[in-house]
C-alpha cells in the first residue's frame, strides 16, 4: 500500500491492484461532497420536519382547520431551514438573492404539500398522512433545486 494512502478513509480507492495506487479524482471528491452534503441536508430536513409535523398536529388538536395547521407547520420550519441549509449544508453566505430563490422553492414545495394533505384528507380523512407522505418528495425536490439554483454563485 502506498504511504500516501495510509490513514486515508478511502484506502480501497487508492489500492486498485498490487503496487498500483490511484489518487482520488475530482469526480470522487465531488461524489464524497454530494454524499456528505446530502446527509447534512437530510438531517436538517428531519429536524425541520419534526418541528413542522409537531406544530401541525398541535394546531389540529387545538381545533384549527387542517389547511391552516399544515400552513403553520410548513412555515414554522422555514426560517430554521434556510439558516441551517445556507450555513451548514451548502456553506453559502445568506443574501437577498438566495433567500428569494429559497422562498420560490418553498412555494413550490408548499403547493406539493397542500396537494398531498388535501388528497389524503379527502380519501382517508387524515391530513397528517398526506403531510408525512409529501415530506420525501419535497426533500428531494428541495435538495435538487437548492444545490442547482438557490445556493449557486
Amino acid at each position: 500500500m502506498s504511504p500516501a494512502c495510509l490513514g486515508d478513509q478511502f484506502n480501497w480507492i487508492c489500492q486498485i491492484s498490487a503496487g498500483t495506487t490511484l489518487r482520488k479524482t475530482s469526480l470522487i471528491a465531488i461524489t464524497e461532497m454530494f454524499n456528505r452534503q446530502f446527509l447534512i441536508f437530510i438531517f436538517g430536513g428531519l429536524v425541520c420536519a419534526i418541528i413542522d409535523i409537531s406544530l401541525m398536529h398541535l394546531m389540529i388538536l387545538a381545533g384549527f382547520n387542517y389547511i391552516i395547521a399544515a400552513t403553520g407547520g410548513f412555515f414554522a420550519g422555514l426560517g430554521a431551514n434556510y439558516i441551517f441549509h445556507s450555513q451548514l449544508t451548502f456553506r453559502f453566505a445568506m443574501s437577498s438573492t438566495n433567500f428569494w430563490r429559497f422562498l420560490a422553492v418553498v412555494g413550490v414545495n408548499y403547493l406539493f404539500t397542500i396537494a398531498f394533505v388535501s388528497l389524503f384528507f379527502l380519501i382517508f380523512k387524515s391530513a397528517l398522512i398526506g403531510k408525512i407522505i409529501s415530506l420525501p418528495i419535497i426533500a428531494v425536490n428541495g435538495y435538487y433545486l437548492s444545490r442547482r439554483w438557490v445556493f449557486q454563485a
